[in-house]
This record gives C-alpha cells, structure tokens and sequence, in this order.
C-alpha cells in the first residue's frame, strides 16, 4: 500500500472515529456528556502547528481524584482513545493526556458552543454535564456541593444545568486579586437522588 493510501485510510478512520463519538455510538449520551463536562471544567487542548500535534489534557488531583482518573481512562479507552499519565509531585497533580485530533476537534467544538450560551434540554445530557463539571471544579463534602469557576459563561452554564434540574442553587461573585472574579455555585445535595455518574457525589453519599 502506497503511503498516500496509508494517509487516506488512516483520514477515514478518524473522521469514523470522531463521527462515533460525537453520534453516541461508542458512548451514552451521558458518558459523552461527561467528558465534555470534565473538560469544560478542567480541560486544555493545545495543538502545535509546526509538527501537527494535538493533544488533549485533563487535571487532577493524584491523592484524591484516582477514581475519576480511573472511570476517565476507562470512558476513553471504550471510546477507542488511548491516553497516557504525567505526574506533577510538586502539587499533587496527574495530568491524563491524549494525543488524538478528533478528540481535540470534538471538544475544542463543543466548548465553542457551550461558551456561546448553548442550551442543553437532554436530561442525560444534563446530568452527564453535571457531573463532568463537579469532578472537574467541584467540591462534595459536609453537607454540599460547591462549584468554583472563573470562566463567566461555564458559571452560567452550571447554574443553568442545576435550573434544569429543578435543583436548589446559589451563586456568589468573589473578587480576584489575581485575575478574574471567581463564581461560586452551591448546588443542592439532592443531585445524589438523581441518575448521575459523578465519581465525587458517588465517593461520598455512598
């Protein structure tokens, strides 16, 4: 086979790839959601021109987010993609990379989208949202669920998920010495009564 059918073919297989991912074929709604969450929270996607690369990332916490990590690695690796783990000791943090330009294009996508003020009205679609974003920004423990953003329109789009869900919430404005105003949404404990797949709500209330 000649390089330039190699190329073609491996084009098709990522453009099938991509096309399943984004149809729900390989994952739910709600799993598909999820990731998109945990990236709108957490996520950097970087490509480098000058030798094509793109990379798609995810942060978090090694002494405390392993179940996340794991149930991540696993939606991924189900969804054909493969990933690999770069540990910071300095802070505690383990960054899951993938180097795959059909992710990087499906989210880099879907956070234009969301960020422009895109309304979800899917329950698993708002429910996998959700739960993306808890285990990306959020914290669950003594009694709540605490939400924490810069980002204006992602705050908003957490709210607006919670409204959907009919879910007591109340957002706080803080000033930032360092930059942006932080937006803080605590989102009623109720959420746990609901079918989510959130691995930090899971880790406490069961």
């Amino acid at each position: 086979m000649s390089s330039g059918h190699r190329t073609d073919a491996r084009n098709s297989f990522i453009i099938e790839l991509l096309k399943n991912f984004m149809r729900g074929s390989v994952l739910s709604t709600k799993e598909r959601s999820y990731i998109i969450g945990l990236f709108l929270g957490d996520g950097y996607a970087n490509y480098r021109p000058q030798d094509r690369h793109y990379r798609v990332e995810f942060c978090l916490n090694s002494n405390k987010d392993t179940i996340i990590l794991s149930f991540v690695k696993s939606l991924l690796k189900k969804a054909g993609y493969n990933c690999f783990e770069v540990k910071d000791k300095r802070y505690n943090v383990i960054y899951l990379r993938i180097n795959s330009k059909s992710l990087f294009q499906y989210l880099t996508k879907e956070k234009f989208k969301f960020k422009a003020g895109k309304i979800v009205k899917n329950k698993d679609q708002i429910l996998g949202l959700l739960s993306g974003l808890i285990d990306s920004e959020g914290y669950v423990g003594h009694g709540e669920i605490l939400l924490t953003q810069k980002d204006n329109s992602i705050a908003k789009l957490m709210w607006s998920l919670s409204d959907s869900l009919k879910l007591t919430r109340k957002v706080k404005k803080e000033p930032n010495p360092k930059g942006k105003p932080i937006w803080r949404v605590r989102v009623s404990t109720k959420f746990k009564e609901f079918a989510h797949i959130s691995q930090k709500v899971n880790r406490e209330y069961k």
